[in-house]
């Protein structure tokens, strides 16, 4: 997640996102909210891949 828990305050989310993508200025706050679900999917995302990945390698291990 963009900022941990999901009672976070709109100026919260709209700093953070800031931070994380390096913008001049805080969005607003209905685009740092999409922003924010966008980098959580991706930040989810590449994780699954990771985990997926390590275990078809320890599957590829065993297998050998």
């Amino acid at each position: 997640t963009v900022v941990g828990i999901g009672s976070a305050e709109k100026s919260q989310v709209q700093h953070m996102v800031r931070t994380l993508l390096k913008l001049p200025a805080n969005p607003q706050a209905d685009a740092a909210d999409a922003l924010a679900i966008a980098i959580t999917h991706c930040h989810v995302s590449q994780n699954a891949m990771q985990m997926s990945e390590s275990r078809l390698n320890l599957a590829r291990g065993r297998l050998r």
